[in-house]
């Protein structure tokens, strides 16, 4: 059965223990074969990088992804979809709820140019953070990085990623509102008086602190 080594590399995150290495699979040798499920090694569920969030599922916030892909032209992207970043995986001990029920992921070696015996890295996504600062609160969401670098700026009640998410549990640390407030406002500016409208959208490949105006 062909077999091959898998890495899972912070791709600018650090590690819990503040290491920025890539590292193995928590399987036997650090090995998988074609059909496995995903073992993560220990600290996935806990990667930091500031101002970004590892990306999770969409609906289920608590599931992280990795990718074939480092979204720069490294790794395995053969169609160039989800933004540079390839196939997604998500660990074996996390099924996600789906239109269909349960999901879960496996390794497919099939079609991949991997050698028997070959080495997998898998990239963590990040996901820019915004932040809507208004009066003295601080709404998150963020651009969801594999989608593209399109961002639609919010305007007032309007529901972030976080208020669309169907848990209530979440590897960010944010829970917080999920809903702008409905007070008015004309406009948001960035800290350089860079103005942003409401129902436009724009190109955000950085963290992005937004003011009400």
């Amino acid at each position: 059965m062909k077999k091959c080594y898998v890495f899972y590399s912070p791709n600018g995150g650090y590690w819990p223990d503040g290491t920025t290495e890539p590292k193995p699979s928590a399987t036997e040798g650090g090995m998988m074969a074609d059909g496995d499920r995903f073992y993560f090694p220990e600290g996935a569920f806990a990667l930091k990088r500031e101002g970004y969030r590892h990306q999770t599922s969409q609906r289920y916030m608590s599931v992280p992804r990795f990718y074939t892909g480092d979204g720069k032209g490294g790794g395995f992207d053969p169609e160039k979809i989800c933004n540079g970043f390839g196939y997604d995986c998500w660990p074996y001990n996390a099924l996600e709820l789906s239109e269909g029920g349960h999901d879960t992921n496996w390794l497919g070696l099939n079609g991949m140019p991997i050698e028997d015996g070959g080495t997998l890295m898998l990239y963590a996504c990040w996901d820019p953070i915004v932040n809507y600062h208004i009066g003295d609160e601080i709404i998150r969401d963020f651009v969801y990085k594999t989608d593209g670098n399109e961002y639609l700026i919010l305007g007032r009640g309007e529901k972030t990623n976080y208020g669309l998410c169907k848990t209530t549990t979440n590897l960010d640390g944010y829970y917080g509102k999920g809903e702008i407030p409905d007070i008015d406002f004309d406009h948001w500016e960035d800290k350089d008086g860079n103005v942003y409208i409401p129902g436009k959208e724009y190109t955000v490949t950085e963290p992005l602190e937004l003011f009400a105006k």
